[in-house]
C-alpha cells in the first residue's frame, strides 16, 4: 500500500514539475520577455564593454581617422572615447602618441600605470592616407593589447634609454578633461569635435562649449539672472607638442530691454600638455 501511494506522489510531483517548466517555456517564448531579455544582454555586454582613450600629441588624429579607428575598436567590443571615469580607471586602456628622434610611437597603459608596450609607428605616418593611418594605428595598439609582454621589442635601438625612462614615468591616466579651459579664462587647448563641455562658476555664471571640429569651438553662456547673454568662438592652433596658440572673440549683449553690447577679441597661449 505505501508503495502504490509513493508511486502515485511521484507521478504528482513529476506532472508539477512539467507544468511548472512548460510554464516557464510558455513565458520565454513570449515576445515582451524575449525583447526584454535581449535587451538585458544588450546592457550588459555594453557596460562590460572596454573603453580606450588616446592622448595625441603629434597631432596626427582629424575626425576621419578619429572615426575608422572607433569603428574598428567597436568590434573587437572597445569604445574609443575623450573623456575618463576615474573612479573606474581600470576599465580603460591609456594610448598616448608622441614624436621621438623623427619617429612616432604609440604607447599603451592600463590603470596604476601598467604599461602594455610601446610601438614605433615610423616617420612617415603623418603623410599616409587617413584609411592606412588607421589600420597602423589600430594594430598597434590591438597587438598590445593582445601581447603585451612581445611590444616593447618593437621600439627601434636609436630611442635611447634616458628617454624611454622618462617616458615611462608620464601617467597617461592625468590627462585632464578640463585643458581646455582655466577657472575663468580659455585655456588654447580645444574641444575634439562633437564634445559638449558644461561649466560652471559657483553656480552663478553657466557655459556650454561644443566642439564644431577638433579645432573650432563655438559657446554660450549667462548667469543665473540671465543677464547678459553672451557668445564666444575659439579656434585652436597646436605649435607643437607644448606650444599651443589660440584666438577667438566674445560678443555680449543685454537682456530684459537693456541697450547693453559688448565684444571682446581674445588670444592666448599654453604651453604643456593636457597633463599639466
Amino acid at each position: 500500500m505505501k508503495k502504490i501511494a509513493g508511486y502515485f506522489v511521484n507521478q504528482i510531483k513529476l506532472m508539477f514539475n512539467f507544468n511548472k517548466l512548460s510554464t516557464l517555456y510558455m513565458t520565454l517564448l513570449n515576445p515582451r520577455i524575449l525583447l526584454f531579455l535581449v535587451f538585458c544582454f544588450y546592457q550588459f555586454n555594453i557596460q562590460a564593454q572596454s573603453k580606450l582613450v588616446i592622448d595625441d600629441k603629434v597631432g596626427i588624429l582629424d575626425s576621419e581617422v578619429e572615426q575608422i579607428l572607433a569603428e574598428k575598436f567597436a568590434e573587437k567590443a572597445i569604445e574609443l572615447t575623450y573623456t575618463v571615469d576615474f573612479k573606474n580607471l581600470c576599465d580603460y586602456y591609456f594610448i598616448t602618441v608622441y614624436k621621438e628622434n623623427q619617429n612616432i610611437f604609440s604607447k599603451i597603459e592600463k590603470c596604476n600605470n601598467k604599461s602594455l608596450g610601446l610601438k614605433n609607428l615610423g616617420s612617415n605616418l603623418s603623410e599616409t592616407n587617413p584609411q592606412e593611418k588607421s589600420i597602423l594605428i589600430f594594430y598597434a595598439i590591438w597587438d598590445a593589447i593582445q601581447n603585451p609582454s612581445d611590444t616593447k621589442a618593437e621600439v627601434k635601438a636609436d630611442v635611447t634609454e634616458s628617454s624611454s625612462a622618462n617616458f615611462e614615468n608620464e601617467s597617461v591616466s592625468e590627462i585632464s578633461e578640463h585643458d581646455s579651459r582655466y577657472f575663468f579664462a580659455p585655456s588654447a587647448f580645444g574641444l575634439k569635435k562633437g564634445e559638449l563641455y558644461y561649466n560652471t562658476i559657483y553656480f552663478l555664471l553657466h557655459e556650454a562649449q561644443y566642439g564644431v571640429n577638433d579645432r573650432l569651438a563655438v559657446g554660450i553662456g549667462t548667469t543665473i539672472f540671465g543677464f547678459p547673454l553672451y557668445a564666444t568662438v575659439k579656434y585652436s592652433i597646436p605649435l607643437n607638442d607644448k606650444s599651443h596658440v589660440a584666438v577667438g572673440d566674445l560678443g555680449m549683449i543685454g537682456t530684459y530691454g537693456s541697450s547693453f553690447r559688448g565684444n571682446l577679441l581674445f588670444s592666448t597661449y599654453t604651453y604643456g600638455s593636457s597633463k599639466n
